[in-house]
């Protein structure tokens, strides 16, 4: 006999707890990349090892559109750009990466203060100590970042085909796990 288990329950910002983590970030160098790692992860819904692999090439603003690159579970797909992840990605390239980059070259988008590309480790850490600064307590990873966007979508009554799209899932099954997460939310 199968025995099921209840699904792992997953952490969510709200959309004030996230606009509370944007806050959070300053005008430093590192403030700047910080507010890029949020756009990349709750902006563009991407997964951990898809943000570690953006390279410069992948942006395309005239088109306000990212190129993710397929992975080995995972296929390739465009995701739209709003005008605030475009804005805090440019900032990020024009007034931070320049001087974490130093004369290094490197393709990789989000990049260490050592101009190597950052791994998701360090990201995870960068989110931590916004969580920290912004005085939230739930369990927040780079993942859930991406839980919260396609949460806060559905919530705002976008299609799941369209959500399922915009994340890259193969089957809609694997989105409609959000249809019990925002119903507990607005429930709850």
């Amino acid at each position: 006999m199968v025995t099921q288990t209840a699904p792992t329950p997953r952490s969510i910002l709200t959309q004030a707890e996230i606009q509370l983590l944007y806050a959070t970030t300053d005008q430093s160098i590192l403030g700047y990349r910080d507010r890029a790692i949020l756009s990349l992860y709750y902006g563009c819904g991407l997964r951990n090892r898809e943000g570690e692999r953006v390279e410069l090439s992948h942006l395309h603003y005239p088109q306000q559109l990212l190129q993710v690159l397929p992975g080995k579970t995972y296929r390739g797909r465009y995701v739209p750009m709003s005008h605030s992840v475009m804005a805090s990605l440019q900032a990020y390239q024009d007034y931070s990466r320049p001087y974490l980059l130093g004369k290094q070259a490197c393709n990789i988008l989000i990049i260490s203060s050592t101009g190597k590309p950052m791994q998701g480790a360090n990201m995870r850490e960068r989110i931590k100590k916004l969580l920290s600064q912004a005085h939230i307590t739930k369990p927040i990873g780079l993942h859930s970042l991406r839980h919260s966007i396609a949460t806060h979508l559905l919530q705002s009554g976008m299609p799941l085909e369209q959500i399922s799209r915009f994340l890259g899932h193969k089957k809609l099954d694997s989105t409609q796990i959000y249809t019990r997460i925002a119903e507990e939310l607005d429930h709850g």
